[in-house]
């Protein structure tokens, strides 16, 4: 088999990926995994505009280039508010604020990387090696577990352990199978799946993120598959299999989701009242509403005790933590990038196939999943919408016989 050499801007980008999956959880750095992934992302940058002179800077498309401009200013007045709100320093508010510089990586991935002959299909491989990959190894150490062999923390839930993976990463891959599935079963992209299913329901064991996967897959069967009714009745009897049929495994783990609930409700009740702190703090004026409190910086003692970080976390908030940073300015930045990934590979998929179709379950994923979990405070994930805006991006280019 005739291996392709790759340059050093390819060897960036596959370093950016990785880094996004947090090299599989295999080493130790001597730097976050966030620091590297942006300084990766400038590096591909300033390479891109001094080697590459910029080329293809110009036709950027026009609605990446608001989303971009957006996310931008949504930055520097999230950075601004957080001076007006806590006496935070506007450098104090961009500090923490930096992994969106990974959306440069946009530029060369798809200027460079994309218009060279065969690098569509590179790219795509990169994407999804490294995620079935990490959905594997990730299966494995929790099969193995008390056994460890990567570096990642655990808890317990619904009476079992979770090991604390960002799955983001593996959203790629795992959609990708899921719409060769339903287009042409085959055994292969089927084990894929069900090695990502496996990775997603038992070792994450997220509540949140198992309703939302369900629920996405259900769209995406809905919108690939034309005889509708067939999904709708098989999804309805995948639902009764697993919660009557007798099978041990699904009893242990309803059992223990069962036992959980009791504990999910002490959670439950801090983040209502974070949510209605939220609620109260963004409301009070119209800069609050629209801008919000702005971002805070955990080193400022004034931003931590007028946000009180100390009391809610807001990781734990999903949209109403995000408006407190941006206010409904930011919320709808990322909704709307979101969507424009799902709806513009929605459209593409129809009339090209390049393989991208995954772009639709991933969108519609971070959208659903943020309502609890803002994703879009995570620095990986700006690694994969990098990838996606600029397939998508590319593949416009294409149609358009550019």
């Amino acid at each position: 088999m005739k291996i392709r050499k790759i340059d050093f801007m390819e060897l960036l980008f596959l370093l950016l990926v990785l880094t996004g999956e947090h090299f599989f959880y295999l080493v130790n750095l001597p730097i976050t995994e966030m620091d590297l992934a942006v300084i990766i992302a400038v590096v591909m940058f300033f390479v891109y505009l001094l080697y590459y002179k910029g080329v293809g800077l110009p036709n950027t498309d026009k609605p990446t280039k608001i989303l971009l401009t957006a996310i931008a200013l949504m930055v520097v007045c999230s950075a601004v508010r957080s001076q007006q709100s806590y006496g935070q320093s506007i450098l104090m508010g961009l500090r923490p604020q930096r992994y969106y510089l990974i959306l440069l990586a946009y530029f060369p991935i798809k200027n460079v990387i994309l218009n060279r002959n065969g690098g569509f299909k590179w790219v795509i491989n990169v994407m999804l090696g490294v995620g079935i990959v990490a959905a594997t190894i990730y299966s494995i150490q929790y099969l193995v577990f008390p056994f460890k062999f990567l570096v990642v923390g655990n808890d317990y839930r619904f009476g079992q352990v979770r090991l604390r993976f960002n799955e983001v990463g593996t959203l790629f891959s795992m959609f990708y199978a899921y719409y060769k599935i339903i287009k042409r079963p085959c055994w292969k992209w089927g084990f894929i799946f069900a090695i990502h299913l496996f990775y997603y329901i038992v070792v994450i064991k997220g509540r949140s993120g198992i309703i939302v996967l369900a629920l996405v897959l259900t769209i995406l069967l809905i919108l690939f598959n034309r005889q509708k009714w067939k999904a709708a009745v098989s999804i309805f009897a995948v639902a009764v299999v697993l919660l009557y049929a007798p099978i041990p495994i699904v009893d242990q783990y309803l059992e223990g989701f069962r036992e959980g609930i009791d504990s999910y409700q002490s959670q439950t009740d801090v983040r209502y009242k974070g949510q209605q702190f939220y609620i109260q703090s963004v409301t009070e004026d119209i800069s609050s509403m629209i801008f919000g409190k702005g971002y805070v910086n955990i080193q400022s003692s004034s931003a931590v005790r007028i946000s009180r970080a100390k009391d809610f976390y807001i990781v734990d908030n999903g949209y109403f933590g995000l408006a407190y940073f941006y206010g409904f300015f930011g919320v709808a930045c990322n909704i709307l990038m979101c969507l424009y990934i799902s709806i513009s590979t929605y459209k593409l998929q129809r009339k090209l196939d390049f393989g991208i179709e995954c772009g639709v379950g991933s969108g519609i994923y971070l959208i659903a999943a943020s309502i609890l979990v803002p994703y879009m405070l995570y620095y990986y994930t700006y690694c994969l919408l990098a990838v996606e805006l600029a397939l998508i991006d590319r593949m416009k280019q294409l149609e358009r016989g550019m």
